[in-house]
């Protein structure tokens, strides 16, 4: 399932939800008896229900007229007697409508979680695939890294690096470049010489352990920004697991942010915050220090790898 396939579903039952929530509460507050005002209510309830199923999932117009039928017919009263034959009190419009309340308010709960839990798996399989063509073996470099509070920080490179062209065959091979190829813009090649973490905080030309990440954050003063800004980095966990970091490039208009990263061993990417094999649960931090390099570190030469300046 992918995730158009989960919005789809979680659009679809909010949407039924929400019409039976509607009609569930307006009878259980009301007890409407006149058949006007039932019919106010269902239409109330269905015209919400087919109004967000119309606008997200327009092919499940079928589902909407079902979902209509079903909540005209419980706002008929002989249908009520009916199933009253069943559930006595059920014939009660506030216990009726109170019922239907929980199950719609409990749909909406249970599909929001399965849309979470559906999300989080397939931001797993993603990041997993990623990882599929595995980098070369690296080896700690002879070369002094630190944070601004002098914490020595390794760095690595690979002892036996792919060619360009290696690598590019290999990246053509990876299931999240391929699925995410219309959320991303190219902005450098994929290589062995920097990872995502290495391309923000070594300029591109070593690779960085994510352990070394949470405290470079701290000893460099990164502080969480609620409105990011282009500069800033993003951080991407998964619960206390630190999955990836990027630099923000720059905010739209509309609140989207643009986010430049280097997808493991892979190429450089432009995409939305939102919009990669990393998931959704993600940080902004923001520190008063010029750039992102390590102490002890030289300004590398401009690269496609290495990180450009927002």
């Amino acid at each position: 399932m992918s995730d158009a396939d989960l919005f789809r579903r979680l659009a679809l039952v909010f949407a039924c939800s929400g019409g039976a929530l509607v009609w569930g509460l307006s009878t259980a507050a009301f007890a409407p008896r006149r058949w006007w005002a039932q019919a106010a209510v269902a239409l109330a309830g269905a015209g919400l229900a087919c109004g967000g199923i119309a606008l997200f999932v327009p092919d499940a117009l079928p589902v909407a007229a079902g979902v209509t039928a079903v909540v005209v017919l419980l706002a008929v009263g002989a249908v009520r007697v009916t199933i009253a034959a069943v559930a006595s009190r059920l014939a009660r419009p506030r216990v009726a409508g109170v019922i239907v309340s929980v199950v719609a308010a409990g749909g909406l709960v249970a599909e929001g979680w399965r849309y979470d839990r559906g999300s989080e798996e397939l931001a797993n399989q993603a990041f997993e695939s990623t990882d599929r063509e595995a980098p070369p073996a690296t080896a700690e470099a002879a070369v002094p890294a630190y944070t601004d509070c002098g914490t020595a920080v390794p760095v690595r490179i690979p002892i036996d690096p792919r060619t360009p062209t290696e690598a590019v065959g290999d990246e053509r091979h990876v299931d999240a470049v391929v699925e995410w190829s219309d959320k991303w813009i190219r902005r450098g090649p994929p290589t062995d010489h920097s990872n995502c973490h290495g391309w923000v905080f070594t300029g591109g030309r070593f690779n960085l352990s994510g352990e070394q990440v949470d405290t470079i954050l701290t000893d460099n003063g990164y502080e969480r920004a609620d409105k990011p800004q282009a500069g800033d980095v993003i951080v991407y966990r998964a619960g206390t697991m630190l999955r990836h970091t990027g630099v923000v490039q720059a905010v739209l208009p509309g609140g989207e942010v643009l986010v430049e990263s280097k997808w493991g061993w892979m190429g450089v990417f432009l995409h939305a915050a939102g919009d990669s094999p990393y998931g959704k649960e993600y940080e902004f931090r923001r520190s008063p220090r010029a750039g992102h390099l390590l102490a002890g570190l030289t300004p590398p030469a401009s690269s496609g790898t290495a990180r450009t300046a927002p």
